[in-house]
């Protein structure tokens, strides 16, 4: 059986979905209750992890990334005072690709118009994202093609990129989520596929890494207030409130955003819940040539998640389609989530082209989830194992500091642009003392076609003692990369990672395990533009991640044993050519190969832990970004995957694809502005997903969906109020289909309409 990558209870809670486990180790049994059976992997743990054409055809411009086509974004504004030197000096003026990627973002070191940057990268910016009507990160992630969402528990909510987990960023540092459900504070997202190890080393996982930037104050002054509604009667209302400061900077000033949400889901007799959010972005450059930015949010969640169907056997026959009101979720189901994020950045020029730039982050978050599992529900009667039980965090905090010192030189007329750099996340996490079972009749079963709903339960079953286990990692970096430039043509960049990360599991009596494992990752680009709108490259990657260490156990004949650190190698070739100015198109050809860690079964109640073999997933990416002349704006991806798992330590599970990863997947996102009404947009998204296994043995397919949203938004003036309504319909045509994350599934949401009204009180929009 396969087993989770990395150490102790944050690597639980990174790579895996924490509901619907199969625990096969004795020793710690149903640590987290029966729907949450996640084992620290030091005690003893092991989980089973288990219309393309018709879509496409006729698009010559296929997706990219979504936003470089609002060039007015603040990113691509100098902030420095009038006659000053520009960061922005060498961005390229081509409307299409106006957005740069700067110190903070995801992709690079070394600031850089995306087109420059040899890594496939897609980019959404705040005025798309306000368009979508986003709430949380999962409606960003629908708009590239090879995403996949991740785990819905807390802190595993990185989503799965190119078939291979990709951890999720804010501002440049780790995140475990705390704003994730608060998509609001986002002003961009920003992914490259494929391990960033020069800047992520230890915190790379072969499918890439995604970052979000935070709204930032603008040069006007002005309060637009939000209130939007579902067809489900959740309702929000949003108010983001801006005034720049008179120090004649452009940028300067204070932006406070506020959200309340009243949570109401489409499933039959759920939990209703609530969402507030706050958070406050402070950009000042006057105090001794330094320009900090600071920010800080809080957020409070208590809402359901959607219930979720395990398996650890393939079902004898095809799983009918459910309604999804119609699901097993109890009405007392919920999850509690506290948080809070503070931030700065603090950059100043040094000497020259040479400045600085450090930044530092603090996250903190208390959750607890009361939640059940079906288990293995027979195919055709429905019937299933069913469990609920509560599971959380006292503490799940991540803080992070980091400085680059950057700047340009040339030597026998070739120009370097370096940055050096270290960066550390320190991690901590903290469970309570217990957790509560509830399996015992009439909470054992239930049927997936006809749901029983249950009474709150006061009396567990039983009751998962922790004794306080906590976790401690520290994950350093220093790191290097140059961009050589040859001449007007050719580009070398070099780059190397020193990682190194040290692991401490303790109880409330005595440490249990330390790890400490260490590496290099060094990465190399060529790239070679024969003019200024064609670029051709090749890239070569190797990152590290933590090997992990054997359960501490006797059943285990290498207990305590700790490895070093597992490779993720990924190469790309790929093209990146602008097209009359109208259209960006990009295409990459990738192979990624991320090294396993498993438990092998010796005899009953013997295991050993190892490293052998490794998934493969070699594949095709397109995108592309078009804005017409004639008012279309279309932004689409196309993914083609081979995920195979192509040596397991399991035979069973050797040369078959990896579970819940589908191996074509199509995004599409136009906007139309029409000619004779240019106060009306109409917009739509289509997004395709074939079918995958739902186990890493095979036999089984999920079967494959396309979801449609259409909606639009009309711009009006109400007195000296601009105003704004928007209608968007979600899956219009109310597809039925299950949303995979290895070997569990959810119901996806049914058709769900979305209306919106938005003014600004002063400036304009």
């Amino acid at each position: 059986m396969r087993v989770l990558r990395g150490n102790g209870i944050s690597a639980a809670f990174r790579h895996c979905s924490v509901r619907g486990v199969v625990v096969t180790v004795s020793t710690t049994k149903k640590l987290l209750g029966s729907n949450n059976m996640v084992i620290l992997d030091r005690i003893a743990w092991r989980i089973h992890r288990g219309t393309l054409c018709s879509l496409m055809s006729g698009l010559l411009l296929l997706p990219g990334f979504i936003a470089p086509v609002h060039a007015a974004d603040d990113q691509t504004q100098s902030n420095q005072k009038p006659g000053s030197a520009s960061s922005d000096d060498d961005l390229k003026e081509i409307v299409v690709v106006a957005y740069k990627i700067t110190r903070g973002s995801v992709g690079s070191l070394v600031d850089a118009p995306i087109q420059d940057i040899p890594r496939n990268m897609e980019v959404i910016t705040e005025q798309t994202l306000n368009d979508q009507l986003v709430g949380s990160t999962l409606d960003i992630l629908s708009n590239w093609a090879g995403v996949e969402r991740g785990s819905q528990s807390p802190g595993a909510e990185h989503p799965r990129v190119r078939g291979l987990e990709a951890y999720q960023f804010l501002e440049g540092s780790y995140s475990g989520g705390v704003i994730w459900d608060s998509a609001e504070f986002i002003g961009a997202g920003e992914i490259m596929t494929g391990p960033n190890s020069v800047q992520y080393g230890f915190l790379v996982q072969g499918g890439g890494a995604i970052n979000y930037l935070l709204k930032r104050p603008q040069p006007d002054a002005y309060l637009d207030v939000l209130a939007q509604a579902n067809s489900f009667g959740d309702n929000k209302y949003v108010f983001d409130a801006n005034q720049p400061f008179a120090d004649g900077t452009v940028g300067d000033g204070l932006r406070a955003i506020g959200v309340h949400e009243s949570i109401a889901s489409y499933e039959n007799n759920s939990y209703h819940g609530e969402r507030n959010s706050a958070g406050a972005m402070l950009t000042y450059s006057d105090i001794l040539g330094i320009k900090s930015e600071l920010d800080a949010e809080i957020t409070r969640r208590d809402a359901p998640l959607p219930p979720t169907i395990s398996f650890s056997t393939n079902p004898t026959a095809r799983l009918a389609d459910i309604d999804p009101a119609n699901s097993t979720l109890q009405p007392w189901e919920h999850i509690e989530r506290d948080g809070s994020h503070e931030a700065g950045k603090f950059s100043r020029e040094i000497a020259g082209t040479w400045h600085a730039v450090a930044d530092i982050s603090n996250e903190s978050q208390t959750v607890l989830d009361k939640t059940c599992t079906l288990t293995d529900p027979d195919a055709t009667t429905g019937a299933g194992a069913y469990g609920c039980s509560t599971f959380g965090f006292q503490t799940y905090a991540n803080r992070t500091w980091r400085l680059d010192v950057l700047g340009t030189f040339s030597v026998f007329g070739i120009e370097n642009d370096v940055t050096v750099g270290a960066s550390q996340l320190r991690q901590h996490l903290l469970l309570p003392n217990a957790f509560n079972a509830y399996d015992n009749p009439p909470y054992n079963a239930n049927n997936l076609y006809n749901p029983v709903y249950l009474p709150n339960p006061t009396v567990p079953s039983s009751v998962s003692a922790f004794s306080q286990y906590q976790e401690w990692q520290w994950w350093t970096q220093e790191y290097f990369q140059d961009r050589i430039k040859f001449g007007e043509h050719w580009d070398l960049w070099l780059g190397a990672n020193e990682g190194d990360n040290k692991v401490t599991l303790s109880d409330s009596s005595a440490i249990l395990a330390k790890a400490h494992a260490s590496g290099v990752s060094p990465s190399a680009s060529l790239s070679y533009a024969p003019q200024e709108t064609l670029r051709f490259y090749f890239t070569y990657a190797d990152a590290i991640a933590p090997g992990g260490t054997a359960p501490i156990s006797p059943q285990y004949v290498n207990s305590g044993e700790a490895f070093g650190p597992i490779r993720l190698r990924s190469y790309e070739a790929g093209a990146k050519w602008q097209i009359a100015d109208i259209t960006q198109l990009n295409v990459s050809l990738f192979d990624s190969q991320q090294a396993l860690a498993f438990t092998q079964t010796l005899a009953p109640n013997l295991y050993e832990y190892t490293e052998k073999g490794l998934d493969r997933f070699t594949g095709v990416e397109i995108n592309s970004v078009s804005k017409f002349p004639f008012g279309l704006t279309l932004d689409a991806g196309l993914t083609w995957l081979k995920p195979l798992q192509v040596d397991t330590g399991t035979a069973e599970y050797d040369n078959q694809y990896v579970p819940g990863v589908p191996r074509e997947s199509v995004s599409l996102y136009a906007e139309y502005k029409l000619p004779q009404l240019q106060d009306l947009t109409l917009t739509g998204k289509v997004r395709y997903n074939s079918s995958s296994p739902l186990l890493p043995q095979g036999g089984y397919d999920l079967h494959g969906y396309t979801l449609t949203d259409l909606g639009g938004f009309y711009k009006f003036s109400l007195g000296n109020v601009d105003m704004s309504f928007h209608v968007i319909v979600q899956n219009v045509f109310n597809e039925r289909y299950w949303s995979p994350y290895y070997s569990t599934i959810t119901a996806g949401a049914p058709r769900t309409g979305v209306f919106a009204l938005e003014g600004r009180f002063g400036g304009s929009k």
